[in-house]
């Protein structure tokens, strides 16, 4: 549930799920189309956005003390982390076995989980689990910067920008771009994560949504403004990957491009979320399994992976087509895009029946 910091009232939102699953679709495009201006265009803005997503749904207030926080994400992001990880490195260390891929160490990518790195080749079972510890960083430091005046906290976290900026530009002693949990980019994340604070706390989430569909025609014209910024503006910044210290050839477009991602998601997914209401209707269902990826969000992120590369092994097999030609033609890539969608969806539906039936027996 989320808090609404205006009525303080605890109610879900569909429009933050729907925000987070919209998200999720440029996440797994992304990962999958290796080149071409939709690449760049997913990376400009897709981890911004999901930073500033979760941003909006901090609540200081709801932990009495650091500790009792650091427990509570440590239970709901390390463990589930460590999990995941364990689980899909032993999937990728058979698969390597089955199929008489070289690897250089098994060993490796499992010690690397403790690193938690998103660059240098890390986490190659399942390089996307490097947001998790990223974002427990990210809230760790922002737990201490919310709670300075707002235009303290907003200094500092622009000040957190800056140090992440310096921390992956070039450095003769030490490459900063490889610490561990990726802090360098986490002093990146913060500045939109404490944007997304900073944001719910003036338009809290019952008043941005009242406002937009009071006012239907503006919040789309809005909306569709800042898509076609984005459109124009992403693919121009060149290669932008937060996990490897890559912010693009402008930082200025840099957080331009993550800011506009974040106003023409959340808008359209509040006019979305309207949809739902209706009975019958031709997006009803699409939104509202957008809105179950985006409630699945960190299911997603760590299944995605291990299926894509399932799905691609199998295009190849089949079609008799190279690596290249897989990730980087529309004609490949976008039958794969809906299967892994299909695949991750039916993993996360199964998952969930799995733990509602340990919960049933007492197991979990």
């Amino acid at each position: 549930m989320y808090r609404d910091t205006h009525t303080n009232s605890t109610e879900r939102y569909e429009y933050i799920d729907i925000a987070k699953g919209l998200c999720m679709l440029a996440v797994v495009w992304g990962h999958l189309m290796l080149a071409g201006a939709s690449n760049r265009l997913a990376y400009a803005f897709h981890i911004q956005a999901f930073f500033f997503l979760s941003g909006m749904l901090f609540r200081q207030e709801k932990h009495k003390s650091l500790l009792c926080f650091a427990k509570h994400r440590a239970k709901t992001l390390l463990l589930p982390y460590a999990a995941f990880s364990l689980v899909t490195w032993t999937y990728w260390a058979l698969r390597c076995t089955l199929l008489h891929i070289e690897v250089r160490s098994y060993w490796k990518p499992l010690a690397q989980t403790v690193l938690a790195q998103g660059s240098a080749g890390f986490l190659v079972h399942n390089v996307a689990l490097w947001f998790v510890t990223c974002l427990f960083v990210v809230e760790t430091l922002y737990y201490f910067l919310c709670k300075l005046p707002p235009w303290a906290t907003a200094l500092m976290c622009a000040l957190c920008g800056g140090a992440g900026y310096w921390m992956v530009q070039p450095h003769s002693f030490f490459d900063l771009k490889l610490l561990p949990w990726s802090i360098e980019a986490a002093m990146t994340g913060v500045v939109f994560y404490g944007a997304g604070n900073l944001f719910v706390r003036k338009f809290p989430l019952s008043v941005l949504y009242t406002a937009v569909l009071r006012r239907k025609g503006i919040g789309a014209a809005l909306a569709g403004a800042a898509a076609v910024l984005l459109l124009l503006l992403g693919p121009g910044n060149g290669h932008v990957t937060i996990a490897q210290g890559s912010l693009g050839d402008c930082l200025f477009l840099f957080y331009l491009n993550g800011l506009l991602g974040v106003a023409a998601v959340l808008l359209f997914s509040v006019l979305l979320s309207d949809s739902l209401s209706l009975s019958q209707g031709i997006l009803t269902k699409p939104v509202a399994w957008l809105s179950w990826i985006g409630k699945n969000s960190f299911y997603a992120m760590a299944i995605h992976i291990p299926v894509m590369v399932d799905v691609v092994w199998i295009f190849s097999h089949f079609t008799q087509q190279g690596m290249d030609a897989l990730r980087t033609s529309w004609r490949f890539t976008f039958p794969e895009f809906l299967l892994i969608l299909l695949l991750t969806s039916l993993w996360i539906w199964a998952l969930g029946r799995a733990r509602r039936y340990f919960i049933s027996r007492r197991f979990l």
